[in-house]
């Protein structure tokens, strides 16, 4: 993440012992195009393990 922060790809702001991140708004318009590809060819991949994280956890 601190290499994400560096390159102001990330912005974060800590809560207590929390840090919650957030995509920058002035992120380069590669890295907004390469983050939606990425998303778009793993989306199916990450509801699979989503649902197999909320079956284990019950």
């Amino acid at each position: 993440m601190a290499i994400l922060r560096e390159a102001e790809l990330v912005l974060d702001r800590r809560e207590g012992k929390w840090v919650h991140y957030r995509l920058s708004p002035h992120m380069p318009a590669w890295a907004a195009e390469t983050i939606t590809t990425s998303w778009h060819c793993l989306r199916e991949d990450v509801r699979q393990w989503l649902d197999k994280s909320a079956a284990s956890s019950c």
